[in-house]
């Protein structure tokens, strides 16, 4: 019977291969030029790295052999029995290749000196340079039919690798497959990978793209057990096809995030209707807000904004004109003074919340409906729809306005925040009236500093021997300074990242002396200064010398950060200690920079103190303030002294150092007579 031709119209059949446990896993264009390749007898290790490169190569014979037994299933199941077989020998066809033998003189003869011009020992030596010594020509008639029999066996070879050629090629017309933005990644990549992904939440193509393109470089850290080699093998995989997955990855992708341009990011996003940032919101006309129920009559409104997102803009220009760019974008995030990116957020929730859930816009917004998103803030629901990692940029399809049920103080920041925005477009005559004055508040228990969060002597001790111990350079000397200077202090995070020389301020004290002092603005717009004395001074003299700037307070630029951003690159032309000497650092930077190092500390004394260690892995930059604050407290430092370094608005609030000293002393002197 006639064989089937190749390229006749086939019946419906499964476009996927059979896989261990019942997981599907599909055939690729890649994986058919692994197998090409192999016919043609190359090296299956070459053709591993080159067309397979998320397979180790050391593993390319097994994978070889997998992908004949794939293709034979797949082709059966199409209904081709005859043409599965071809896949059956393929291994031992493509690994079994020998090179030909080497002619008889007489054959070489007849193909390279047809017209027998040579001499006989010209030819015996062209013979020679090309196979070697000529084998005996007296080959007797067993020879004579082993030739044969080996001639034979090359042909019916040669005859099958042409069928298994044309199988490949009708296996590319019906089988094979181009990856797909829905295809689960088990389709596609091997069983250890798979396994990593669905660690880190990636199940699809699709989810793998977004990670990528919405982490950028370095997307891999948040998925255990992929490093940088398999990340950027994964990311190799997803831009190749691109097309076919229906994603474009950035370039912020192949650049590090302090070289990005958020603005420019954030600003060649479109405008879209859905779970976006404020300045990529874009409000349905008929929830604008233009004729909301509550505004005011426009002849008597102070405000030029036509409607809710531009009266919004308008409020967050008054509390900082810089701080947003009607309607263009808000630049870099971490450039924005925390009160005023708190400011942001509060009111960029509520729009998105206003307009998604709830259907109304903010000028209709009554106060069941307030009251109903004080509700909401204990439990932003769907999960998955309004909750992310904090990690994500603002630019990022990753971002979402919350990480997870507000607690509740930041439920209480919330409501306040935006009490003040309708306050303020009430004030403006904007708004008739202001909905959140009828919303009850969130009921507040009993607060109390965690002074436990806090270091020791001996702790403090063992953090002071440890940043000594880092090896020379900008980072050591930017974390010794910050160490210090926080532990002098008792300023908070964002209050030590705002600080800058413009806040410093040489005072008259008595006898002719003279001080310095920090102007800081904290809580709630609440202005103190704190006392800097001369070892705190010296300290910051020699960290500002460190930086290339004037170590004499009066000299130097006023605008210069008092903690400033470590230039890498320029550590690496000039040699260590080189900063980036006036611009500031980002509060989650620092914040990120202290946990690693605390983390470090806990490392190395875990063997000789675990207790310890393990407080040092929980701690975090704000323990540098309540260590400032029991130590202050123990040396006897006046408790209205300790009160206005912590920027404390309560006495009460910082007399719980005083109790945590008084339970110390107490604990000490019982284990004192329990030792007698």
């Amino acid at each position: 019977m006639a064989r089937k031709a190749l390229h006749e119209a086939e019946p419906t059949f499964p476009s996927s291969l059979p896989r261990a446990r019942g997981v599907q896993r599909k055939l690729g264009r890649d994986h058919l030029a692994f197998l090409r390749g192999a016919l043609e007898g190359l090296p299956l290790q070459t053709l591993s790295r080159r067309y397979l490169p998320l397979d180790d190569p050391r593993h390319a014979e097994e994978r070889f052999q997998s992908l004949c037994a794939s293709s034979e299933a797949a082709v059966r199941a199409a209904g081709r029995p005859s043409l599965a077989r071809l896949f059956r020998v393929f291994p031992q066809i493509a690994t079994a290749e020998a090179p030909d033998a080497p002619p008889s003189l007489e054959a070489f003869r007849d193909r390279y000196d047809p017209d027998g011009v040579l001499a006989e020992v010209d030819l015996i030596a062209a013979y020679q340079d090309a196979h070697g010594p000529p084998q005996d020509q007296r080959v007797d008639d067993d020879e004579h039919r082993a030739q044969r029999t080996a001639a034979r066996r090359r042909e019916r070879a040669a005859r099958l690798r042409q069928r298994q050629r044309e199988a490949l090629a009708w296996l590319e017309r019906r089988i094979v497959q181009d990856p797909e933005a829905g295809d689960p990644v088990a389709a596609w990549f091997a069983d250890a990978i798979v396994r990593r992904l669905h660690v880190g939440g990636i199940y699809t193509l699709h989810q793998l793209a977004e990670r990528i393109d919405g982490v950028g470089r370095g997307w891999w850290r948040g998925v255990p057990g992929i490093g940088p080699a398999s990340g950027a093998r994964l990311q190799r995989w997803v831009g190749e096809h691109a097309e076919t997955l229906r994603v474009r990855l950035g370039a912020h992708t192949t650049v590090p995030r302090r070289q990005l341009d958020v603005h420019a990011l954030v600003a060649a996003k479109p405008r879209v209707t859905a779970i976006v940032p404020l300045e990529r919101f874009r409000v349905p006309a008929d929830l604008d807000g233009a004729n909301g129920r509550f505004r005011a009559p426009p002849g008597e409104c102070l405000l030029s904004a036509a409607n809710d997102y531009e009266a919004i803009l308008a409020w967050l220009a008054s509390k900082r004109p810089a701080a947003v760019e009607s309607g263009a974008g808000q630049g870099r995030a971490a450039r924005l003074p925390h009160t005023q990116r708190a400011y942001r957020k509060e009111a960029e929730r509520f729009l998105l919340w206003g307009i998604l859930e709830r259907k109304t816009p903010l000028s209709s917004m009554t106060v069941e409906d307030c009251a109903a998103y004080r509700d909401f803030l204990a439990d932003p629901s769907p999960r998955e729809r309004w909750c992310g990692p904090r990690s994500r940029e603002r630019w990022s399809a990753l971002w979402r306005p919350f990480e997870g049920p507000l607690s509740e103080a930041s439920r209480r920041q919330a409501l306040a925040i935006l009490a003040n925005l309708y306050g303020w477009l009430v004030q403006s005559r904007y708004l008739l009236g202001n909905p959140f004055a009828g919303v009850a508040p969130v009921e507040e228990r009993s607060q109390r500093i965690q002074t436990g969060r806090s270091f020791t002597q001996k702790q403090w001790r063992q953090v002071q021997e440890a940043v000594n111990g880092l090896p020379a350079g900008g980072r050591k000397r930017r974390l010794q300074f910050v160490l210090g200077f926080a532990y002098a202090t008792g300023l908070r995070l964002s209050e030590l990242v705002q600080a800058k020389l413009a806040d410093l301020e040489q005072v008259d004290l008595e006898d002719a002396e003279t001080g310095w002092m920090l102007h800081v603005t904290g809580k709630g717009g609440r202005r103190r200064e704190v006392p800097l004395p001369e070892p705190v001074m010296h300290l910051l003299a020699g960290y500002l010398a460190a930086r290339g700037l004037d170590p004499a307070m009066n000299r130097a630029d006023p605008q210069a950060f008092l903690i400033g951003k470590v230039d890498d690159a320029a550590t690496r032309r000039r040699g260590q200690g080189a900063f980036a000497p006036h611009e500031g650092v980002a509060a989650a930077t620092l914040a990120a920079e202290l946990k690693r190092f605390f983390r470090q500390v806990g490392r190395e004394i875990k063997r000789e103190d675990p207790k310890a260690a393990g407080r040092f892995e929980r701690a975090s930059a704000h323990w540098l303030r309540h260590t400032h604050g029991s130590h202050a407290v123990a040396a006897n430092v006046p408790i209205e002294v300790v009160q206005n370094n912590l920027g404390h608005a309560s006495l009460s609030t910082t007399t719980i150092y005083v109790t945590s000293e008084k339970r110390r002393r107490y604990r000490e002197m019982a284990k004192f007579l329990g030792a007698k």
